[in-house]
């Protein structure tokens, strides 16, 4: 608050920003409906990911046998005299530098691979229930959770400008895409979005999705 006369001062009702607010995030909310389609969905998905993930865990397992058979025979082949040791030190380094990125590669599969429909899930159930959260919110509570689902929060004269993070904002722009909930529901539509979430997560491996909800219903 500022106590200068010259300063110039905009006031806004507090009614005001919760209603741009809620308009906001309302459209990222999911029916029971349709959060049961998505868990549904979503569990699918999960069964044939974890599914290739095994196979590729697999393959790249059998490329380290393979691999660990070979520097077994190089050694071999130098304590039997029959490499001179630089082209034996030569092949060996290479190798084991394909050995570590095999077991780098093996390592993020197993660590991250398998984090992708859970945290889908997460995010899902997170963005199903934002909506009422907010509103039986306590107002510490409100503010963690706009921390969490908008990147830009702001009042500009008479205007309250509010931007959704990705993926929130995904779910709204298929919302807005869809003509309303009666035809977001349809199974084509939704598995549009969760084909569009899955591959942002993907490619956003860090998103924090944090936020105790401790609101009673």
């Amino acid at each position: 608050r500022c106590h200068s006369k010259d300063c110039p001062t905009t006031t806004m009702r507090e009614e005001s920003i919760e209603k741009a607010i809620l308009e906001k995030i309302e459209p990222i909310q999911f029916s029971e409906q349709e959060m049961e389609y998505l868990r549904q969905k979503v569990t699918r998905l999960k069964e044939h990911w974890e599914g290739n993930l095994d196979e590729e865990i697999q393959a790249v397992r059998l490329k380290l046998t393979s691999l660990q058979e070979r520097l077994n025979r190089l050694t071999d082949a130098y304590i039997d005299r029959l490499i001179e040791k630089d082209t034996f030190e030569q092949r060996k380094t290479s190798l084991l530098l394909e050995q570590k990125t095999l077991q780098e590669s093996l390592g993020r599969m197993q660590e991250e691979g398998k984090s992708v429909p859970d945290r889908l899930s997460q995010f899902l159930e997170l963005a199903g229930s934002v909506y009422s959260s907010y509103q039986k919110a306590l107002p510490d509570e409100k503010r963690d959770l706009l921390k969490v689902i908008t990147s830009n929060r702001a009042v500009d004269g008479k205007n309250v400008t509010i931007e959704l993070k990705n993926p929130f904002q995904l779910i709204a722009t298929h919302a807005e895409n869809s003509c309303g909930g009666a035809y977001r529901v349809r199974p084509r539509t939704l598995n549009r979005l969760v084909n569009s979430l899955w591959k942002w997560f993907e490619k956003n491996p860090d998103l924090d999705l944090s936020y105790s909800n401790n609101v009673e219903a």
